[in-house]
């Protein structure tokens, strides 16, 4: 006996600052968001220091997909799918900065920058992933059911929305405005038993390997706040 479930999906989605998020700071921020020093405890250093972010992004993401179900013997079933999926965003993103101290001292204009920075971007990136998963099932006996999964998955492509880190001379590293997708890889054996009417005993073991993993970083210094999306190597 064989089942079969085929399915499409189709998502579209624009975000628009109209006119602009804005972000400020209060009197006591410097304490909080700022490493102790003379500099900053200068009086007024972050109060009313914000951000006029102009922001319109767009996203499309649309797939195909199957799951077969395969009842090779009574006591045998195979269950393999497959998902094939296309993303497209981009993003045109401007931060302005206004308010705090105002001062021609490099030192204290600098952490200000360190908190918030005004930069400007752009970006656009599409990619395309294929996933799946294969699953064997094996029933032993009526009260003990053994498997076996091997599925493979992924995060979409990302962008940064909300500014990406800045280098020495305040500019945007523009290579940080893009997040590479995850590409996931799964294994799994388990046993499930019932050795007693409406009692269970069940084992499992897996091993989940994701490279590429995205991660938001927050790093000191970097003017962003709430920190970015970045990749790590692997998980």
């Amino acid at each position: 006996q064989i089942n079969l479930v085929v399915g499409a999906f189709a998502f579209h989605q624009t975000i628009d600052s109209d006119p602009s998020f804005r972000q400020e700071q209060g009197a006591a921020a410097a304490r909080f968001l700022l490493a102790p020093s003379a500099a900053a405890a200068t009086p007024g250093l972050l109060d009313g220091y914000g951000y006029d972010q102009f922001m319109n992004f767009g996203n499309t993401s649309a797939a195909v997909f199957g799951q077969l179900s395969w009842a090779v013997t009574d006591r045998l079933r195979v269950l393999p799918g497959l998902r094939f999926n296309y993303d497209q965003k981009d993003v045109v993103f401007d931060q302005q900065v206004y308010g705090g101290l105002q001062t021609s001292d490099p030192a204290l204009i600098a952490l200000q920058r360190s908190v918030l920075a005004p930069q400007s971007y752009s970006a656009d990136v599409d990619d395309t992933n294929l996933s799946g998963n294969i699953t064997a099932a094996y029933k032993v006996s009526e009260r003990v059911n053994a498997y076996a999964t091997y599925a493979t998955g992924f995060k979409s492509i990302g962008l940064n929305l909300n500014g990406v880190p800045t280098d020495a001379q305040d500019r945007p590293v523009l290579s940080a405005a893009t997040v590479r997708p995850e590409d996931e890889r799964h294994v799994e054996f388990g046993v499930k038993t019932e050795p007693l009417r409406g009692v269970t005993a069940n084992f499992t073991a897996f091993n989940t390997l994701i490279e590429d993993f995205q991660a938001q970083v927050v790093n000191a210094g970097v003017g962003v706040l709430r920190g970015y999306l970045a990749n790590a190597e692997k998980v």
